[in-house]
């Protein structure tokens, strides 16, 4: 790692929002107010421990990333003032705590406290403030070994080595007539459109279509990837919304995607860091789903392209994980379109008529768009006639199968009962909007809040 520290000292482009948030605190929660104005002095003072200032700062992220992890489970907590207050002391923690580590020369771990704050942050003030210090952090950084990592040493050259092993690139793009076609179904949002090709020519395509383009630049960047059960055990402490492990984007294309292993390989805790729903299965090592990561990381976006006649406010999310990783049959609160970008996906649609072949629990219930139906099925018949021949058979007849390859799209109008399958490494995007064209609206509902 080359040691290193940006052009704009950190604390001098936070010192107004720290300022602010001891003041917020100070009416409020006098000992947190105490605890990160002496913080303050220790980094404003240019302390020659910058190591032992870093150090406090991480033990207060931790018990404040805790708290707002905890709180993530009681759905009366949700914008609570007790909610926003931890939020700013956190991301007030996390600035001071980067300040401290760039004048050590650890911008990866001042990085690393930023984009934990990040993931937690409760309101659009608390990630700007972050996402301002980010970028400064990011012009410099340049991604290397990950310094206090438990990961065991290398016995094998590094996966990332080797590529996806995907099918390439696509050659060509969308025909005029399919693009007309495409936009009409969009516009009247009535079945869903298979759009071949429509994203062939976006960067995204070509760039990620092997690891090193998305290790070299973002690899030191944090994410949450849901875990199934399996791979959690009684480590999580609080409840059973806890299936994320936030580790970094390069850990996770290492130790999950290219060597199979679980998220949890380097010992980290399940947790509740996103407001979403969990959709894995309990088997899955891990995969990183409905992520508005593209929010987290502004420059990724400059690698999309823009699907015509879908809102410009659509909700954007990335989906990737390793072959299997798949989502339960459910439909949308919204309209959506996928967009296949590495590898392989397989979707199976319903229409919303088939509410009653697919056994969904009573409208008005918490999971009503969700179904318990396994998607296998439709090739394994069940032993245990939990599901009868009769009504396998009936879904196999009212089922839309397609197969997603780099480039291609699929439009999923709001309703419509669908689950995804990645046939190989798979990295989708989804675009979610309602009639409205409020994406806000998208992000909240019952059950699934998507699954493609």
């Amino acid at each position: 790692m080359r040691i290193s520290r940006p052009m704009v000292d950190p604390f001098d482009a936070s010192a107004a929002f720290v300022a602010e948030t001891i003041g917020l605190l100070r009416e409020h929660k006098p000992g947190l107010a105490s605890a990160v104005r002496s913080l303050c002095s220790d980094v404003e003072s240019g302390s020659s421990r910058p190591v032992l200032a870093a150090s406090v700062a991480q033990g207060l992220h931790a018990d404040l990333s805790g708290c707002l992890d905890r709180l993530r489970l009681l759905p009366s907590a949700a914008g609570s003032a007790d909610e926003q207050q931890l939020s700013a002391a956190l991301a007030a923690v996390a600035l001071l705590g980067a300040a401290a580590f760039s004048r050590g020369g650890r911008l990866e771990d001042g990085s690393a406290l930023l984009d934990a704050a990040l993931l937690r942050s409760r309101a659009a003030a608390h990630s700007a403030a972050l996402q301002r210090v980010l970028s400064l952090v990011s012009l410099t950084l340049t991604t290397g070994p990950h310094p206090g990592t438990s990961s065991p040493p290398a016995t094998e050259p590094p996966p990332s080595t080797r590529g996806w092993g995907v099918p390439p690139p696509p050659t060509g793009e969308m025909s005029g007539a399919d693009l007309r076609a495409f936009v009409s179904a969009v516009c009247a949002l009535s079945c869903p459109r298979l759009a071949p090709r429509l994203a062939a020519a976006w960067p995204a395509v070509r760039r990620w279509s092997e690891p090193n383009y998305l290790r070299a630049r973002h690899g030191h960047r944090l994410v949450p990837v849901e875990v199934g059960a399996e791979h959690i055990g009684e480590r999580a402490l609080h409840g059973v919304g806890e299936q994320q492990v936030v580790c970094t984007l390069e850990a996770f294309i290492d130790d999950v995607i290219l060597a199979g292993h679980a998220a949890t390989r380097r010992g980290g805790l399940p947790t509740a860091v996103s407001p979403t729903v969990p959709v894995t299965s309990s088997c899955t090592r891990g995969y990183l789903a409905q992520h508005t990561l593209f929010e987290q990381i502004p420059s990724l976006r400059d690698d999309l392209g823009t699907p015509p006649a879908v809102p410009p406010s659509a909700d954007l999310r990335a989906w990737f994980g390793p072959a299997g990783v798949a989502t339960p049959v459910h439909h949308d609160l919204h309209h959506g379109l996928l967009v296949q970008l590495v590898g392989r996906k397989r979707v199976q649609l319903w229409p919303p008529a088939a509410r009653g072949l697919l056994r969904a629990p009573p409208l008005g219930s918490p999971l009503a768009n969700t179904s318990p139906f396994d998607p296998g099925l439709l090739e394994t018949p069940p032993a245990d006639g939990t599901w009868t021949t009769e009504e396998v058979e009936q879904l196999r007849q009212a089922a839309s199968l397609h197969t997603l390859e780099p480039g291609d799209a699929l439009l999923i109008p709001q309703g419509w009962w669908h689950s995804a399958q990645a046939l190989t490494v798979s990295f989708s995007v989804s675009f979610w909007w309602n009639d409205e064209a409020d994406a806000g609206s998208a992000r909240g509902g019952a059950g699934l809040a998507g699954g493609t």
